[in-house]
């Protein structure tokens, strides 16, 4: 017998079953289900958050495992009562409210009051569901909390005083949103400071004098407001309700927005539409057996602290991913708070503005819509390549249309014949020298009539004949002309 026992994400133990070997996890599952009485298609069981086990794994496959983790299956949104000072969930499918949260349900912090309109653009996905443990949003963003204590002075001098307006720079340059003389900042340069929600969110001057005017800090979200309780900006993150009290032609923390984006996509951001995900370069791929997938974990426990997240691309190919926000300015505050800085590498984001136009033939290369679809016609154009590289299968001759084949060389009759070839060469030899000799013959007996003899191109007389030419053979050729003549 086998005791294995039954915890949760969180590695609180729900039961213990005494199991023989042999048995299967869906045995497992619904033993757990009767215990726990839950719905047994609910259960999901894994040996680690990463590693599910299907239901026709044994305990013995598995090793005997201690100890099996119940995984969940259904994202709910999480909010906080200020009156009872507790959690309730709420569950998108069924569309109702529970005090306790379901063991094979995962939490994620809900939109704030009763915003219908954004519940029902609000669908968990798998990705959510997936990523769920790692939303974890400090409880001092959650409700009001945040009242509870002064926001702290994350660094002792401003940074903004080697950079900001001195007396003397009256010359404005309205197109770039910049003083003449203004000290260039070197946008590559890894971030120094970084804002740590945990401790960093509290009460400032804003929230006590204007709570309804009040933009957020930038320098709060970059890590480097020296500040604290006396600034005159919210030291926290917004809410629903609260992005979308901030008019179009201005982003969260009261800098004017423009016409249209720059051509690399930076800056502040248009006002003609509300784009609401960013690009983000320069991603380092860690070494690991699964690097794409820690690179999603990355990403997805890094964004999701600044704002409400709907969806996250990766494209490892091309070293970025494109993070949409559920809300402009949640991309607005993740921007800032993400610039230059590292995810769990040494690496250097670069976040831009990602073109959210559907068509994909006007996207420009800061959409993920264009990537896909370079990604798709490179994909269409080696399918492309290798149906041309495959070999064509010969088709079937009849039988009737083949030749027959020669008859085998008979190599006596061969060879009889190759002789009787030499025998003949060396026949039309020895009348072209005898021709020649006949020649020169009569070139020294007849001279006369040697000018009356039309010679063949490949016959020349000697110059000098040869001593040893016969004499006593008739000259044929001699006696003919004496007859013609």
């Amino acid at each position: 017998m086998t005791s294995v026992s039954i915890k949760d994400r969180a590695g609180t133990q729900l039961t213990t079953l005494t199991l023989p070997p042999d048995t299967s996890i869906q045995s497992v599952r619904s033993a757990v289900a009767a215990q726990l009485n839950v719905p047994c298609e609910r259960l999901l069981l894994g040996r680690t958050a990463k590693q599910e086990c299907t239901d026709d794994q044994t305990l013995e496959v598995l090793k005997n495992p201690e100890e099996l983790l119940v995984l969940p299956t259904a994202v709910w949104l999480k909010y906080r009562d200020e009156e009872q000072d507790r959690d309730y969930y709420f569950d998108p499918q069924a569309r109702s409210t529970e005090w306790t949260l379901p063991v094979w349900a995962a939490a994620i912090a809900g939109p704030e009051g009763d915003d219908y309109e954004l519940l029902e653009s609000f669908q968990p996905s798998e990705k959510h569901l997936k990523y769920a443990h790692l939303l974890r949003p400090s409880s001092w963003l959650e409700g009001k909390r945040y009242l509870e204590r002064p926001a702290r002075k994350q660094i002792d001098k401003p940074f903004i005083k080697d950079y900001a307006y001195q007396q003397g720079d009256d010359e404005y340059n309205f197109w770039f949103d910049k003083y003449l003389n203004d000290k260039p900042v070197r946008d590559r340069a890894p971030a120094s400071t970084r804002c740590d929600l945990e401790l960093d969110v509290g009460y400032t001057k804003a929230d006590l004098m204007e709570p309804e005017t009040a933009y957020w800090c930038l320098h709060f979200v970059r890590g480097c407001c020296s500040e604290g309780a006396n600034c005159r900006f919210f030291h926290r993150l917004p809410s629903v309700e609260e992005c979308k009290r901030i008019a179009h032609t201005k982003d969260i923390f009261g800098r004017t927005r423009h016409a249209a984006h720059r051509d690399d996509m930076g800056g502040i951001g248009c006002f003609q539409k509300e784009c609401r995900t960013l690009c983000v370069c320069d991603v380092k791929i860690p070494p690991g057996s699964d690097p794409v997938d820690q690179v999603n974990e990355m990403l997805w426990r890094h964004f999701s602290l600044w704002g409400r997240v709907e969806d996250i691309t990766f494209i490892p190919s091309k070293c970025l991913a494109f993070i949409k926000y559920y809300h402009r300015c949640f991309a607005e505050v993740a921007k800032e708070a993400m610039r230059n800085q590292p995810l769990d590498y040494d690496e250097i984001l670069m976040i831009k503005w990602a073109n959210d136009d559907p068509n994909a033939a006007k996207e420009s290369q800061y959409s993920e819509a264009w990537h896909k679809a370079q990604i798709q016609a490179e994909k269409e154009k080696k399918s492309k390549k290798a149906a041309e590289k495959k070999p064509v299968e010969s088709e079937t001759v009849p039988v009737a249309s083949l030749k027959p084949l020669p008859e085998p060389i008979n190599i006596s009759q061969y060879e009889a014949e190759m002789q009787e070839l030499a025998s003949s060469q060396s026949a039309v030899l020895h009348n072209s020298v005898r021709m020649q000799q006949v020649l020169q013959r009569i070139h020294s007996d007849q001279l006369s009539t040697l000018n009356q003899i039309i010679y063949p191109a490949h016959l020349q007389p000697a110059a000098n004949p040869p001593a040893d030419l016969p004499t006593d053979e008739p000259l044929a050729f001699t006696s003919k002309r004496r007859r013609l003549g």
